[in-house]
């Protein structure tokens, strides 16, 4: 594998909705790193049905992946949790 196939990866912990939320507005009056992170943009961050033990977890995600969560959601099958993030616009950082 060469040098420009390598991807840097963070390493963050799957949270609740509401704690990443707060975080985004105490960004606004206390700068993480310098900024904000309201510029970023808010994904769906896989199409996957997890059940709740996702949250808490720590798994690596791509460099543009600032905060990730998962939200309960309710289908015909019943309920599970899907994962959201907090990603870099492109063309940009943040």
């Amino acid at each position: 594998m060469g040098t420009s196939d390598r991807h840097d990866f963070n390493t963050l912990t799957v949270g609740k909705s509401r704690p990443g939320n707060r975080a985004i507005v105490d960004s606004l009056f206390n700068p993480i790193g310098g900024g904000t992170l309201a510029g970023l943009e808010r994904v769906r961050y896989c199409t996957g049905k997890y059940n709740e033990s996702v949250r808490g977890q720590t798994r690596q995600f791509p460099a543009h992946v600032r905060a990730v969560w998962a939200e309960k959601r309710k289908d015909k099958h019943g309920p599970y949790f899907t994962m959201f993030a907090l990603v870099t616009k492109k063309g940009g950082a943040a």
